[in-house]
């Protein structure tokens, strides 16, 4: 566990990924390390594991002398494999969260900007403006900035139309 979780971090973080050599008894790992390396640890991400990290489960799993019913190397692969499909899902909505708030954001500080933008435009030229809107232009700065969106939006559609 602490072998997979080093290669990892070493792989997220652009380390140049080191498996040692030679370890003695756990020269299977090592193999399997290797092995998954080749594969490219990221694709553990999306379900590409190494058969070789199940068979060293079934040799643990053969040495506890355990009730093979209830653990076996088929139900572990399965169980690695979901446990970093889910891990890969939740980085994968976490990032889109991230990207749709940065966005919101953005296009609050478009429509801030566009508000503000007209208004001065129509301060400048009063005539644009029908007689019956010129109470708009009457907004201070402070109402620009801290004004909900639908209230800058509804302005801006009321002086277009």
């Amino acid at each position: 566990m602490r072998r997979i979780l080093a290669i990892i971090t070493q792989c997220v973080n652009g380390y140049k990924i080191t498996v040692p050599k030679a370890d003695g008894d756990l020269k299977m790992v090592n193999e399997a390390l290797n092995d998954q390396c080749n594969l490219k640890v990221e694709n553990m991400f999306v379900g590409v594991v190494s058969h070789k990290l199940g068979d060293i489960q079934a040799k643990y799993y053969d040495d506890l002398q355990m009730d093979k019913h209830r653990y076996n190397k088929h139900e572990w692969n399965a169980t690695f494999i979901k446990l970093f499909l889910s891990f890969g899902t939740a980085i994968w909505q976490h990032r889109c969260e991230y990207l749709h708030n940065e966005s919101m954001l953005s296009n609050k500080k478009q429509v801030r900007a566009l508000a503000w933008k007209m208004r001065t435009n129509l301060c400048a030229n009063p005539w644009k403006l029908r007689m019956e809107d010129k109470h708009l232009m009457r907004r201070k700065k402070e109402f620009f900035l801290k004004s909900a969106v639908r209230n800058l939006n509804g302005l801006l559609e009321r002086v277009r139309n």
